[in-house]
C-alpha cells in the first residue's frame, strides 16, 4: 500500500474477501495486540478492509466473526510463543525493537510536531530520566 500525505490508497479491491482473507486480517489484529506501537487498526484502515470488518462485527456476521477470530488466535499464540523465545534468547535486541516500534509509532500519531521551549524542555527532561534509570541499573548490578 501507498500513503501520500493524508491519501490512502487501498490495495484490496472492491471484490468480496474470502475465509483466507479474514483470517489475514484476524492475523493482522493478533500481531497488533502482542508487538508495542503497532496499530492493527490502522494496518487495516491502510488496506481497505476495516470498514468490512467493523459491519462483520456489527452485523453478527459470522462469515466474517470466525474466521477473523481464528486468524487472531493463531497469530497470539505464535507471536506469544516467538516474542517469548526472543526475549529469552536475544533480551537487548528484542528490547531495542520493541522500543524502536514504540518510538516509531509516535511519528505516526504525531505527525506535526513544533520543535519550541516547552518540547525542548520535555526532551530535556526525557534525557535526565533516561540517564538517571540507567544509572540506577548499572548501581544494581554493582551491589548485587
Amino acid at each position: 500500500f501507498m500513503i501520500l500525505e493524508n491519501n490512502i490508497m487501498d490495495i484490496v479491491e472492491d471484490s468480496n474477501p474470502g475465509l483466507v482473507d479474514f483470517a489475514i486480517y484476524g492475523g493482522i489484529i493478533g500481531f497488533g495486540s502482542i508487538v508495542p506501537g503497532i496499530s492493527s487498526s490502522f494496518i487495516l484502515m491502510a488496506i481497505g478492509v476495516y470498514e468490512i470488518l467493523l459491519k462483520g462485527l456489527a452485523e453478527l456476521n459470522l462469515y466474517i466473526i470466525i474466521p477473523v477470530g481464528i486468524g487472531f488466535g493463531i497469530s497470539i499464540l505464535l507471536l506469544a510463543k516467538i516474542v517469548a523465545f526472543l526475549f529469552k534468547r536475544f533480551y537487548g535486541h528484542t528490547y531495542y525493537t520493541v522500543l524502536g516500534f514504540v518510538l516509531g509509532s509516535i511519528v505516526i500519531i504525531i505527525p506535526r510536531i513544533e520543535f519550541n521551549l516547552r518540547y525542548l524542555f520535555g526532551i530535556i527532561i526525557c534525557i535526565i530520566g533516561f540517564l538517571f534509570s540507567n544509572n540506577l541499573s548499572r548501581y544494581d548490578k554493582k551491589h548485587r
